[in-house]
């Protein structure tokens, strides 16, 4: 069967992390939680719309490919390997929507021990560029999006967020 644009296998990464999220919203503690929405809620919430997203998908590469294998029966499929895909301006064996996800995983293992105001330039800055934002609007974009995020959640919320090298050095 002939996938159709990579949805198939797109969608498979989109089921892995939405499994990912509900077994890491499973680690917010409810200690404090009286009333109202659970603080597990939003973790839930966003786990399910990217299962529906990924299930779409799966489905949506599968009908497409069976028209396309009825359609044109003589000409065979290429290998996957035949793909190319562009991160950093090159060619790239790596699927941009699997880089995404090995970039959030990464986020959020590092996202404590260096701090986030160390991790969320970092990252930020690494995604936009390789998904094809020059580099000075990566940096623009970077460097607005982390000081208000941080200013949001630090003085609008009130939440400490982690500062991991930075408490060290200052």
């Amino acid at each position: 069967m002939k996938w159709s644009k990579s949805s198939i296998p797109d969608g498979i990464g989109l089921l892995v992390f939405s499994l990912f999220l509900v077994m890491n919203g499973r680690n917010i503690s409810l200690k404090n939680w009286n009333d109202g929405v659970s603080p597990r809620a939003f973790p839930y919430f966003l786990a399910g719309c990217i299962f529906l997203l990924g299930t779409f998908l799966i489905l949506s590469g599968v009908i497409k490919g069976k028209k396309e294998v009825s359609g044109s029966a003589a000409e065979q499929p290429g290998s996957f390997r035949d793909k190319r895909y562009c991160l950093f301006g090159k060619p790239s064996v790596i699927p941009p929507p699997l880089f995404m996800v090995f970039m959030v995983v990464a986020y959020q293992l590092f996202w404590k021990p260096i701090g986030f105001l160390i991790i969320t330039p970092l990252f930020l800055w690494t995604a936009l560029y390789a998904l094809g934002t020059s580099p000075k609007r990566a940096v623009t974009i970077t460097v607005g999006v982390t000081a208000a995020v941080y200013t949001v959640f630090t003085y609008g919320f009130k939440v400490t967020l982690p500062s991991g090298l930075l408490h060290m050095i200052l």
